[in-house]
């Protein structure tokens, strides 16, 4: 998800104001080892990039299938605003952080040909802003990322149930390395803004869960979300989302900064709601979600490197 993604970002621009400040800083290395334990499932995992949706309650009467039914021609705009924090502790000493400044991304969002498969549709960057303050390493740092993603365009289809197929993703010309990781995510992000839906009827009450196993930012992880429907009436829909994420040991490259660090363990959790008006547009018209993460890493195989942070991320349709 994009979380990761900004803590990996952000990472990078501490490793490179560090690098610059002392002179010293050289690639990571280190072996690797054994992993974080996943979340135990019934069922085997998904596929890479398949999303496993299974329905643990039917919900209360009168129950129907859950559906986008869009309309060919609809444009929209959606403004993103992504809030964040972050802890860093350094060979188990607490490091200062600069703050981390509030991202917006204002995008129109069309929907093309519509047929019993699905849904075709496009979303496109058309402005971008950094809040100004904090430290002035890290604004120029995301200033520079976010910026570049002006006039990145997303393209795909969504069938009536909710999955998405066929992301595609046009990069402007000439970004930068660190925009180019974030958009990667971006991709991903894409993916995940419209939550599947279960093939089953439902009603108020109905929960399901999605099962993705996931690559946001070089980071292989596998995403759990329990979903609840609040409410269905007409084309408006209403559900309440838990999240938790799990990665494995494996070994990450930093955007930008020709380095990269064995991640020891990775844990996120969050949750929050998402509106539906399944007439109107291929993902939620206003969402609001928080997602924790917990991140340890070794780099020159003797530093030590854990990162609490915390995303708050809100968007709408206009």
């Amino acid at each position: 998800m994009l979380v990761v993604a900004v803590a990996m970002l952000a990472l990078a621009a501490c490793e490179k104001k560090k690098k610059k400040e002392a002179g010293t800083e050289r690639r990571a290395g280190g072996p690797g080892g054994a992993g974080a334990t996943g979340r135990d499932q019934a069922a085997p995992p998904p596929a890479p990039g398949e999303a496993r949706v299974e329905l643990l309650a039917s919900g209360a009467d009168p129950r129907r299938p859950l559906r986008y039914q869009l309309k060919a021609g609809v444009s929209l705009d959606f403004v993103m605003v992504m809030r964040m924090n972050m802890q860093m502790t350094l060979n188990g000493t607490v490091a200062p952080v600069p703050e981390m400044p509030a991202m917006t991304m204002n995008m129109k969002l069309e929907v093309g040909e519509v047929t019993a498969a699905g849904a075709r549709w496009s979303a496109r960057v058309t402005s971008t802003e950094v809040a100004q303050g904090g430290n002035p390493s890290v604004v120029q740092a995301m200033s520079t990322a976010i910026a570049a993603m002006k006039g990145l365009s997303f393209k795909g289809t969504i069938s009536p149930t909710g999955r998405m197929s066929d992301v595609q993703i046009e990069v402007p010309a000439g970004v930068p390395p660190q925009a180019a990781q974030m958009m990667d995510s971006m991709k991903q992000q894409m993916n995940q803004m419209a939550v599947p839906f279960p093939d089953e009827a439902v009603g108020v009450g109905a929960k399901w869960r999605v099962t993705q196993k996931l690559t946001a930012n070089n980071v292989a992880l596998t995403s759990v979300m329990e979903n609840r429907l609040d409410s269905f009436e007409g084309q408006q829909a209403k559900v309440t989302v838990s999240l938790t994420q799990k990665a494995e040991k494996q070994k990450v490259p930093l955007p930008g900064t020709g380095m990269s660090a064995d991640l020891t363990s990775m844990s996120g959790s969050g949750g929050g709601t998402l509106d539906y008006d399944l007439g109107k547009a291929p993902w939620p018209v206003v969402m609001d979600m928080n997602v924790d993460l917990d991140m340890a890493m070794s780099m020159q195989g003797s530093q030590e490197i854990s990162m609490k942070m915390g995303m708050q991320v809100s968007g709408r349709t206009q």
